[in-house]
């Protein structure tokens, strides 16, 4: 959440209006389906590691021209495959349970010899 995050940027020596504009950036380049699921207030692991990046970029003097007005191509690339690694992962974990179960299931229900 935004304020478990806090103290992560405050550390970092990140200005409170830098990490304003760093979460808004990361809210703002969700998708319409991640965007409808997600509070405003929340930042997946890609989208936080995203703003971590672009705060060590800021802090580190690494863009003159200061935070960029949205969300470079790169960082948003990264942000969607990661999301969609994750999804596949969440998938094929419930996957893989659904049929320990059923090999429960039958193995239980079996006639033992």
């Amino acid at each position: 959440s935004r304020a478990a995050a806090a103290p992560v940027f405050a550390s970092a020596s990140v200005g409170e209006g830098d990490v304003d504009h760093i979460w808004g950036l990361c809210v703002s380049a969700r998708g319409s389906d991640t965007a409808a699921s997600r509070s405003e207030d929340e930042l997946s692991s890609a989208e936080f590691a995203a703003a971590l990046h672009l705060a060590a970029a800021k802090v580190g003097d690494l863009l003159p021209g200061g935070l960029p007005l949205s969300m470079p191509g790169s960082l948003a690339l990264y942000i969607s495959e990661a999301e969609e690694a994750a999804e596949a992962a969440e998938a094929a974990e419930a996957l893989r349970k659904d049929a320990a179960r059923r090999m429960a299931r039958a193995a239980s229900s079996s006639p033992v010899d």
